[in-house]
């Protein structure tokens, strides 16, 4: 509160209400949303090093282990020719930006959010803690961008019938 004034990662279509509560609440107008802050395709960086995110892989051609989820022996074979799997880092934002990407399913962490708002993407919810499921609140109940898929976390999977 006594900050002389505050930037946030976002835009106002997206959160303007929410922008103008902190305003109200700071007692004066020191408030920018500046973003989003995203890096530009030119700013690519193989190692995935731009701060954020980590790293995409499907490693091993055995099994892959992420938590709890297994993709087994043989997934390599049966998605041949209809998908891709990448081994390595990969550009989920240059992915979202492609033409091909009809809907992400995501975990709704922030940066997830605003490379798939800002890129036009459909998102499917599958929060697993922290903010991600007042993320998926926003995008799903006030912006309508978004389908709630699974709201359980981790312990949690999906119907894989759509009704």
């Amino acid at each position: 509160m006594t900050s002389w004034g505050i930037v946030f990662n976002t835009f106002e279509d997206l959160e303007g209400d929410y922008i103008d509560y902190v305003k109200k609440q700071m007692g004066h107008d020191r408030i920018w949303a500046f973003g989003p802050l995203l890096p530009d395709k030119e700013e690519h960086d193989p190692k995935g090093s731009i701060g954020r995110g980590g790293t995409s892989v499907v490693p091993p051609d055995d099994f892959f282990m992420c938590g709890s989820t297994f993709i087994p022996s043989g997934f390599k074979d049966q998605v041949e020719g209809r998908g891709f799997i990448f081994k390595g880092w990969a550009s989920q934002l240059e992915i979202l930006r492609h033409k091909a990407i009809g809907l992400f399913i995501t975990h709704y962490g922030w940066n997830s959010t605003l490379e798939a708002v800002t890129s036009g993407v459909m998102m499917l919810t599958w929060p697993t803690g922290a903010d991600q499921f007042t993320n998926a609140a926003l995008v799903v109940d006030q912006l309508g961008v978004g389908k709630r898929v699974c709201d359980g976390g981790l312990r949690s999977v999906p119907d894989s019938v759509v009704g």
